[in-house]
C-alpha cells in the first residue's frame, strides 16, 4: 500500500512532525500494545495516520498492531521502520548478568538487515557534542533486539558498563565462537571507537564552519549522527570477519 503518512517517525532530524510524508511498503504484523513513553525518537506509535493522496481531506487511521514495517520517502531518501521486541541487561558487575524484556514492541529505524540486523537512531538532547546513537542488534534467530549499552548512565562512562556490554554482545553474536574468544578486545576497541566518534576531526569542524550560518546546525547534526553509528558498524564488521559469513 502506497500513500502518505503523518510523520510521527521524525525525531530531531530536521523534518518535523507537522505534515504527511510519503510512505510505502506497509504490511501486516503481529500484536503490538504499548503506552506512550518519552524518547528523542518516538519509539511508541499507537496509530498510523494515512492518506492515499497528499491533498486528500480525509485521513485513514490504522492501529499499529496491524503494521509490520513502513518505508518513508523524504525528499528522495528512503528510510525503513520496523517494530521489534527488545531486551536489555541489568546494570550490574556480578555475573551472570540478568536480562529484562519489554512487554511491548517498539518502532525503530532500520540501519542494516541480515544475519544480524542493526536498528537505531541518533539523539542529541543535551548538547550537540554530547549526542549518542541508541543502537539495537538482533540476531535473526531471535525475536529480541538488544541495546548493548545504557545511555542514561553515560555520566559513569562506558568502562563500568563493560560487563553488560559483554553479556549483551555474547547474547546477540552467540553463534560465532571466534567472536566470543575475542570479546574483550572487541569491547575495548568499541569503547575507543565510541569516544573517537564523538570527537569531530579538524577537517569536519572546518567544513561545518564553512557552511551558511543557517545550515551549520543541520550539517553538524548529520555529521555527528553518521559518526555515532561507526562503533556499532565496526562490531558487525568484526563479526562477519571472524565468522566469514555474509
Amino acid at each position: 500500500m502506497t500513500g502518505y503518512i503523518f510523520d510521527d517517525f521524525a525525531q530531531n532530524d530536521w523534518y518535523g512532525r507537522s505534515d504527511f510524508k510519503k510512505g510505502t511498503g506497509i504490511s501486516a504484523v503481529e500484536s503490538f500494545n504499548s503506552p506512550y513513553i518519552v524518547s528523542t525518537f518516538q519509539t511508541v506509535i499507537n496509530t498510523i495516520h494515512f492518506k492515499q493522496n497528499k491533498d486528500d481531506g480525509q485521513q485513514t487511521d490504522y492501529d499499529s498492531r496491524d503494521i509490520d514495517y513502513i518505508i518513508v520517502d523524504r525528499n528522495g531518501e528512503s528510510e525503513k521502520y520496523i517494530t521489534t521486541h527488545i531486551m536489555w541487561a541489568h546494570f550490574q558487575k556480578e555475573e551472570p548478568i540478568e536480562f529484562d524484556t519489554l512487554t511491548r514492541n517498539i518502532w525503530l529505524p532500520v540501519k542494516t538487515e541480515g544475519k544480524i540486523s542493526m536498528y537505531g537512531y541518533y539523539s542529541w538532547t543535551v548538547s550537540k557534542n554530547n549526542g549518542w546513537a541508541e543502537v539495537y542488534f538482533r540476531n535473526n534467530t531471535s525475536q529480541y533486539a538488544i541495546n548493548p549499552i545504557q545511555s542514561h548512565k553515560f555520566t559513569l562512562g562506558l568502562k563500568p558498563q563493560k560487563s553488560i556490554i559483554k553479556a549483551s554482545l555474547l547474547k546477540v553474536f552467540s553463534d560465532c565462537p571466534k567472536f566470543k574468544d575475542n570479546i574483550d578486545l572487541i569491547i575495548d576497541e568499541f569503547i575507543d571507537d565510541f569516544y573517537d566518534a564523538r570527537d569531530l576531526p579538524k577537517d569536519q569542524k572546518q567544513y561545518i564552519k564553512s557552511q551558511p550560518k543557517e545550515m551549520r546546525d543541520r550539517t553538524e547534526y548529520e555529521i555527528r549522527s553518521g559518526r555515532s553509528f561507526i562503533p556499532y558498524q565496526n562490531i558487525l564488521k568484526k563479526y562477519y570477519l571472524y565468522c566469514q559469513k555474509e
